[in-house]
């Protein structure tokens, strides 16, 4: 059903966001950046489907317990010198392990700055509602999302890796489930295709074309799992979130993971969309802090991992650039800790005065 109807905050909000969209027109991206950045980023989406063996307990944080299982059986797996730490590992640079949990960069990259590593190519995604008691026989679903082609050409050791952490067992109580079911996902189609042959083995069909529909007038951004976003070198709460950072934040990372992963990254002139993101506000927005914690086994402690839930509206007209990098991010996440599960948000269409806008969460799943 659309949302209630689109209104800006106020008459000046309307002049600065009119004026910020003056001068992402006056320097737009060059060639045909805005459609390409829909395109460079080569992505799987893989829905996975496990069936509980023993008792399985999670509580509300279990892409943690997920991507640390995972890490711990993907290592086991591939990793031919037992070294730890790997940094310093005579074939670093080469290892699966490395390029998939600490891919790093040279240090040159503009939008990187000083940081040395580079976003991670996957992330995990649970999809059964957490915290939940899993009794034998229950399914429980989680989401590998899969970044670029080398990432889909791992897609075998991922998974075998997550069958046998699974197998091991996951979680607090160490509950063990076996993976029943692999499927593709095509969230243009709304349709699934599936991948396990009847050997049990992946066989993943041809990459499927990603782009986004057409751009609506208006959305509403509902967050799904906290979103930790850095405002001004904070992480941003209620009162300091900006719809402006969130766009900025979508647009870096999607970039980041084009130029490491995909065709490079596009061709967008980022001072302009910054200056067009500042004048963008979030209507009706109705934002909390959820805390959780997760537990570190390298650290040895406890650590907090909260973040921002709830919604907020944003009137694209005029600002149809950030739509590609908006729509992509329901895949994608938002923020920081993404291959753990957090920054999850999903998208819904508005009604504006003088009509209905296409419904943005049309067929994705």
């Amino acid at each position: 059903m659309p949302g209630r109807q689109f209104l800006p905050a106020s008459s000046a909000a309307r002049r600065r966001l009119d004026s910020g969209r003056r001068a992402i027109l006056s320097c737009p991206p060059r060639g045909n950046a805005i459609a390409d950045a829909a395109h460079v980023i080569p992505l799987d989406i893989l829905d996975l489907r496990f069936v509980a063996e023993s008792e399985v307990a999670f509580g509300s944080f279990p892409g943690s317990a997920w991507r640390g299982a995972l890490g711990h059986s993907l290592k086991r797996l591939v990793c031919v010198v037992r070294r730890r730490p790997c940094e310093g590992c005579a074939i670093e640079v080469s290892c699966l392990y490395t390029r998939l949990f600490e891919p790093r960069s040279d240090g040159s990259d503009p939008l990187l700055g000083r940081v040395d590593r580079a976003p991670q190519p996957f992330l995990l995604d649970c999809r059964t509602a957490t915290p939940c008691r899993l009794a034998p026989g229950d399914p429980f679903a989680l989401r590998l999302v899969l970044v670029g082609r080398r990432t889909r050409d791992a897609a075998p050791y991922l998974l075998r890796a997550l069958e046998e952490a699974a197998a091991r067992g996951v979680g607090p109580g160490r509950g063990r489930l076996t993976l029943a079911d692999v499927h593709l996902l095509d969230p243009l189609r709304g349709r699934v295709l599936p991948c396990l042959d009847g050997g049990r083995e992946l066989r993943l069909p041809e990459p499927l074309p990603i782009a986004p529909p057409p751009p609506p007038a208006a959305v509403r951004v509902v967050l799904e799992t906290p979103l930790r976003l850095r405002v001004e070198g904070r992480l941003a709460g209620p009162d300091s979130f900006t719809a402006g950072a969130f766009l900025v934040n979508l647009v870096r990372r999607q970039s980041l993971l084009a130029r490491f992963y995909g065709d490079g990254p596009p061709d967008l002139d980022f001072r302009a969309l910054r200056e067009l993101a500042s004048r963008l506000e979030a209507g009706e927005a109705r934002l909390a802090w959820r805390e959780q914690l997760r537990r570190s086994a390298r650290q040895a402690t406890l650590m907090r991992m909260g973040g921002l839930v709830g919604r907020f509206e944003l009137d694209l007209r005029g600002a149809e650039v950030f739509w590609p990098f908006l729509w992509r991010g329901q895949f994608l996440h938002a923020g920081k800790a993404t291959s753990m599960g957090l920054g999850r948000y999903r998208l819904e269409s508005l009604e504006l005065r003088g009509g209905r806008t296409r419904d943005a969460t049309e067929e994705t799943a």
